[in-house]
């Protein structure tokens, strides 16, 4: 029963702009309770199983959190080791039917102010 909820809930949601109501194609419309913990499951399932498939990548992550989809954290190798850990966590999200794709936002320098 959950899992039919579940679908149901994310192949049919809907958001209103100007009066207009849309439906949204794949996945969660942003604000709406359910996308929270939904992002929240998707992220630590992710990530778990990425660390426990190539373990050889947390000798170089002295500290890692995470904010629903977003991820802060220090890498203590190289930023050619950052660049290959990104490669292939990319790599082994789509050959396991994740859609995600990491980007690298900041590395080394300053980290820039969030509000």
């Amino acid at each position: 029963m959950l899992f039919e909820v579940l679908d149901f809930v994310l192949r049919y949601s809907w958001f209103s702009f100007n009066e207009e109501v849309y439906a949204i194609v794949g996945g969660t419309a942003m604000g709406q309770r359910h996308s929270v913990v939904l992002a929240n499951v998707f992220m630590t399932a992710l990530l778990t199983h990425f660390f426990t498939a190539c373990p050889q990548w947390k000798q170089y992550i002295a500290c890692f959190e995470r904010f629903l989809d977003d991820i802060f954290g220090f890498w203590s190798g190289s930023y050619t080791q950052f660049h290959s850990f990104s490669v292939e966590l990319n790599k082994w999200s789509k050959s396991n039917g994740w859609a995600v794709q990491l980007k690298i936002g900041q590395f080394g320098g300053k980290v820039p102010f969030l509000d």
